[in-house]
C-alpha cells in the first residue's frame, strides 16, 4: 500500500510519544544525538529500539549495520523533524547542498515501533522506495517527500557512508546495474548517474551534522 510521508504528523498506534517540550533534562555540552533529537525541530521520537529485533531485521534481510547506527536505533527508534531547508542552508554555510537535503529527508525509521508509516518491519515486504534484491548492499535509513532517502552502504569500500538517494535519476535500475561485478563497481556507477550522493562518511558523522543544524534546546 501507498504511505505516504510529509511534513505532517504520522499516524500513531499506541507506541510511546516522547515529550517533545523536554524529553529529559540535557547536559551543558550534550552529545550529538542528545543535541540533534532533543531539539524543537523534532517534533517526533519512538524511544528504545530492541537490540533483538535490530538484530532479527539485519538477519532476514542480509545486513550489517554499522555499530553507531544500531545505537542509535537502540535509542531512538525512528522519528522526524521540521527543518528549515533555508535555516539549514545558514547554518551549514560551508556545506549548503547537503544542508538542504538533510533538512528535505525528515523521516528517520525504527525497526519495530508499530508505527506503519515509520516501522520497517512493516514497511519493508512491500515498499517501493527501496528494494533489497536490486541493491542488497544498501538499507533505507531515512525518507523524505517524494521518496527521496538516504541509504547506509552495508558492504564493499564504501561501507558505511550515508548516501542520498534521487530514485528519479535511474529508471530501470535493475537493468542498469546487471552487468556491474561487485558492490563496489555498483556503487562507483550510481555515483556517475547521481542515483547516489555522498552525504557522511558513516552515520556518526551524519548525526554530527544534524546536530550542527538543528536549533538548541532551551532549557526550562
Amino acid at each position: 500500500p501507498a504511505v505516504s510521508f510529509n511534513r505532517g504528523t504520522p499516524s500513531h498506534t499506541g507506541i510511546e510519544r516522547a515529550n517533545m517540550s523536554n524529553p529529559h533534562q540535557p547536559s551543558e555540552d550534550p552529545d550529538p544525538i542528545t543535541r540533534f533529537v532533543t531539539s524543537p525541530d523534532v517534533n517526533l521520537r519512538y524511544l528504545v529500539g530492541s537490540k533483538d529485533r535490530i538484530r532479527a531485521y539485519e538477519a532476514k534481510y542480509g545486513l550489517e549495520f554499522s555499530e553507531s547506527y544500531v545505537q542509535f536505533l537502540s535509542r531512538e527508534n525512528g522519528l522526524q523533524h521540521t527543518l528549515d531547508l533555508e535555516t539549514a542552508a545558514e547554518r551549514m554555510p560551508d556545506e549548503k547542498l547537503t544542508a538542504g537535503w538533510l533538512a528535505y529527508v525528515n523521516v528517520f525509521f525504527g525497526i519495530g515501533n508499530e508505527n506503519p508509516d515509520l516501522d520497517l518491519e512493516i514497511l519493508a515486504p512491500t515498499m517501493t522506495f527501496h528494494d533489497y534484491e536490486v541493491t542488497p548492499f544498501a538499507h533505507p535509513i531515512a525518507i523524505g517527500e517524494d521518496a527521496t532517502t538516504m541509504v547506509e552502504i552495508q558492504r564493499g569500500a564504501h561501507r558505511g557512508w550515508i548516501m542520498l538517494v534521487q530514485h528519479d535519476r535511474v529508471s530501470n535500475l535493475r537493468r542498469r546495474i546487471a552487468r556491474s561485478r561487485s558492490v563496489d563497481e555498483i556503487v562507483q556507477q550510481l555515483m556517475g548517474l547521481r542515483y547516489y550522493t555522498k552525504l557522511a562518511n558513516d552515520f556518526e558523522e551524519l548525526i554530527m551534522k544534524y546536530a550542527q543544524l538543528v536549533a538548541p534546546t532551551v532549557s526550562r
